[in-house]
């Protein structure tokens, strides 16, 4: 049982270490997964929900989508309403190979293979990269 305890040990610690270096392409894959699923129950956990965008989003972004009081979509998903069937389409590609961090987010909204498309701006705040601008990519 011990030899196989320590056989164990270096798997972990490799599973471990491959999470804290996760490409901003798996990040965002994660984050609209859970997004786009937490939001499509019929009660979303809004505090669960505003952890989560503190976590992934600049304040810059957050303070730009979400003071305007005014708007009538989702400014992360640069769209209204959510079905979880998309996430089984969800696709995230670097859009540019430039300085910038941009990052199209792409899934399927219907059976007639309609996309949404999003060019997502990453940033470096606090040590790590997070969401600093969606814009609609109509592509």
């Amino acid at each position: 049982m011990r030899s196989l305890k320590l056989l164990l040990l270096p798997v972990l610690l490799c599973a471990c270490e491959d999470t804290a270096h996760e490409s901003n392409e798996e990040k965002l894959k994660r984050f609209y997964t859970y997004y786009i699923t937490e939001n499509d129950r019929r009660e979303p956990n809004e505090q669960f929900s505003r952890d989560t965008l503190m976590k992934y989003c600049t304040r810059g972004f957050l303070a730009r989508s979400y003071d305007d009081t005014d708007i009538d979509y989702d400014p992360v998903i640069s769209g209204q309403g959510y079905d979880t069937k998309w996430t089984r389409t969800l696709t995230v590609t670097k859009a540019t190979q430039g300085r910038e961090k941009e990052y199209r987010v792409s899934y399927q909204t219907d059976a007639q293979h309609n996309s949404h498309n999003i060019v997502v701006t990453m940033a470096k705040e606090d040590g790590e990269w997070k969401i600093d601008d969606v814009v609609d990519n109509k592509k």
